[in-house]
This record gives C-alpha cells, structure tokens and sequence, in this order.
C-alpha cells in the first residue's frame, strides 16, 4: 500500500512519470512475492475460514449489497462516532434491505460533495488525499472477502487520506481554518479518551460493546470467557450458547461451553462437546482439555489411544505428550514412559519436563 502511494504522490503532486512507475512496479513486485510466500509456500488461504465468517461466506452478489452499508458505516464513524464497538458481521442479503437502500443517499451525498468540490481533487495535493482515502478504504470493503463486515482499526489508514482531503479544502475555502482544527482535534481527541475507559479489561469491553452489538459470534464468546475468568460461570455459559447458535461451524464457543460443563461435573457433555470442537477445526485446546478428562474419568488405554492420533496432527503439543506420559505411567509401562518423557524433554527442555522425566526413571505413580 506505502508503495502504491508513493506512485500517487509522485503522479499527482511531483509530476515526475519515472519515479512513479518505480514505485507502481515495486508495489506490484511486493504484492506477487507476498501472494508466493503466503499461498504457494505458507499454504495460507486468502480469505480464511470462510465457513465461520458470515461476510466471507457471503455470496459476491450480498457482499456488493453490503458495500454501501460499509461506506456508510465507516463515514459515520469520521463525522460522528457515537456508538463505536467491535466485531461486526453484518449482511446484506437483499435490496429490501434497510441497511442497503437506507445507505444509499449518505453516500451518493457524499461523492456529490466531492463532484461539486472536484476542481480541488483533480490535481495536486487534493488528488492524492482523494485517491489514498478512496483506495485504501475500497480495500476493506469485502469486495475481495476478509474475516469481518467492518472494524474501527481498518478506518486507521483511510482516515489519513481523509484528513489530508479535508485540509486542502480547509486551506482553500475557510478563512478560519485553524479554529476548525482546532475544534475538530479537541472534539475527537475527547471522544478517544471516553472510549478508552471501556478497554480498561476485556470484561470492561466486550460488556459494552455486546450491548450494541449483541449478534456478533465472537463478541458473544469473548465476553462469556471474560466473565468465566471472573469467576462468573453460569454468567459466562448462555454466551457460549448464544455463540453456538450464531456460527455453529465455529469450534472455540463449542470448547469454551465444554470447560463449564467439566467444570459443573458434567463430563458427559463436556466430552461431547470437545469432540465437536475437534471435528469442527481440529482445535489444539479442545484436544487438550479432552485428553486431560480422558485421563482423569477414562482407563489409561483409552487416554494412550485418543492421545497417540492426536499428536499425529499435533506433533509438537507439549501439554499432550506430557498427559501421554502420565498415562503410561498410569498403565505401569514405565519404559514407553521413559521414551515419551525422553522426547517430551528433548522437544521441550523445561524445568518441569526435567522433573517428570525423573519421576518416569524413580517410577513414581504421577
């Protein structure tokens, strides 16, 4: 992006062709070595899990209907940030839609305001604040699917554009223009510090924020594992439902819900509950906290078996191969304990692997 700028800068405002077409080819080289690393060799998808994301699995034709919605939304949050909140996975799905029709004129009002004001943006300074604004923002419209509908934090780059927009205008129609800034920067430098008193914790947060934005999946889990960690279980488990119920292919509410069973006494479901993580993302926690109920309510064998397939997909677990130790010596097979713990201490040389590796050669009952 810094690099595609730099061609703007130096087409627009220096006029200078050769330096711009430096910066234009640089960027595109960039951007070809970052997609070979990412998908041929790190095997990283560009979207993500699709599944899960409501915007990602969104149809191109719904993510085009929740285009103007998304404009909209980001240029509230510049004139008038009132609500502000995270995680925000709205679709739109039809014309019908509110939230499409109902966007429409702030938009089309907007790019009628820079029509009207183009003899500033044609060239220049003006220009290049227009096309940074309007580039970097179409980027985090889901033209192309990313992992959520809107996020404040990608309004960070675009909003430079946008300053530097509004003060060649300033600079050009308003005598005042220094008390404008003035009162713009107070006025938001005071909206800033009143949102920072909702990040004083997570629980701080996501109790605001889920207050506004209550159908959000991973807002419903992060604020359920915030009161979980306060101590607040029962508070926490109807979250981890209301997560289920928003995003059922998501594996992180089914484990976060199994935990508050194990920790009721309902191992049953917790056990249920886990598996479903598993089969839904193979996530490394649920295997954890499964093979660690295994070995304490199930026989050793049962504990060995679940463990040794889980470390083929998760060779470098440590908390799984120091549970498949443990098991071992549960089952008095202290030699395969002895070359678990040996590989466990090898893989990961801690102080507490030292330890269990000498209680394995004392054969002491762990």
């Amino acid at each position: 992006m810094a690099c595609r700028l730099f061609f703007l800068y130096f087409w627009l405002v220096k006029k200078d062709k050769n330096k711009a077409f430096f910066w234009l080819a640089g960027s595109t080289s960039v951007f070809i070595f970052y997609l070979f690393w990412r998908v041929l060799v790190a095997k990283v998808s560009l979207i993500g899990h699709s599944s899960i994301i409501p915007i990602a699995s969104a149809s191109f034709k719904e993510r085009f209907l929740t285009v103007p919605f998304e404009f909209f939304s980001y240029l509230r949050l510049i004139f008038f940030p009132k609500d502000l909140f995270i995680a925000q996975h709205q679709v739109i799905k039809t014309v019908q839609d509110i939230r499409f029709w109902g966007t429409l004129p702030g938009v089309f009002l907007f790019f009628w305001g820079l029509f009207f004001l183009s003899r500033v943006i044609r060239r220049g300074e003006g220009g290049f604040f227009f096309f940074w604004f309007l580039i970097s923002l179409g980027l985090v419209l889901n033209v192309f699917p990313l992992d959520m509908t809107l996020a404040e934090r990608w309004l960070y780059f675009p909003l430079i554009g946008f300053l530097g927009l509004a003060g060649v205008f300033l600079e050009k129609f308003s005598p005042k223009k220094n008390l404008i800034l003035v009162f713009v920067v107070v006025l938001f430098s005071v909206r800033t510090f009143l949102r920072t008193f909702d990040w004083r914790n997570g629980l701080s947060l996501f109790d605001h924020d889920i207050k506004l934005n209550s159908q959000a999946f991973d807002l419903q889990n992060n604020f359920g594992t915030e009161l979980f960690r306060a101590g607040k279980i029962e508070e926490a488990k109807p979250h981890f439902e209301k997560s289920i119920e928003l995003a059922p292919s998501w594996w992180t509410s089914y484990n976060n819900l199994g935990v508050v069973y194990q920790r009721k006494g309902d191992f049953g479901k917790a056990k249920e509950l886990y598996q479903k993580a598993i089969d839904n993302g193979d996530y490394y926690l649920a295997y954890e906290n499964l093979a660690g109920l295994k070995l304490q309510t199930e026989k050793p064998d049962k504990t060995i078996e679940f463990v040794s397939e889980a470390l083929k997909k998760l060779p470098l677990n440590n908390n799984l191969r120091t549970i498949l130790v443990i098991a071992y010596t549960r089952q008095g097979d202290y030699k395969k304990a002895l070359l678990e713990a040996k590989r466990l201490l090898q893989l990961f040389p801690t102080k507490e692997n030292r330890l269990l590796l000498e209680a394995v050669v004392r054969k002491e009952k762990i």
